[in-house]
């Protein structure tokens, strides 16, 4: 996030490290999505394949300069999208598979990103109206007391 804002372009050394580091991630993660056996083995479609996705993205629109960007930021997009689908009980109805406190869990990392990619972009993203739709069931959603739950 710091390397987005150009926070450390006084500092070339710390800001080569950081690039690099992040790029570094970003081509890890990238290799296991390669390959589904991996994939589908050691990232589950949960709350933590929205963070690193997320996070990727992030990376993404950070070091948009770097030559594989775009794959991360459409590879990113689409793992993004399958997750929250598969997540996602129905879309008129809403709903977390795993639950309202996963679903704000995940939001730690889905929400800066998504403020990071309609300010990067100029658009939302494809996914914001899986976003709205959890949004809405975490609204309406009560517990056998009649109570919300603790978001």
């Amino acid at each position: 996030m710091l390397k987005g804002t150009g926070y450390l372009d006084h500092d070339s050394e710390a800001d080569v490290a950081i690039r690099n580091g992040l790029a570094a991630k970003a081509e890890e993660l990238e290799a296991k999505a390669a390959n589904p056996f991996i994939f589908d083995l050691t990232i589950p479609k949960n709350n933590w394949r929205i963070r690193m996705y997320g996070a990727l993205d992030m990376v993404a629109l950070a070091l948009a300069e770097h030559p594989s960007a775009d794959d991360w930021h459409t590879m990113a997009e689409g793992i993004i999208q399958s997750t929250l689908d598969y997540q996602i009980a129905s879309e008129n109805e809403g709903g977390f598979a795993e639950g309202p406190y996963y679903m704000a869990y995940s939001a730690d990392i889905y929400y800066p990103h998504l403020m990071a990619y309609q300010r990067v972009m100029g658009e939302s993203p494809p996914w914001t109206h899986q976003v709205q739709t959890l949004f809405d069931w975490g609204i309406k959603i009560r517990l056998p007391d009649g109570q919300r739950p603790n978001i």
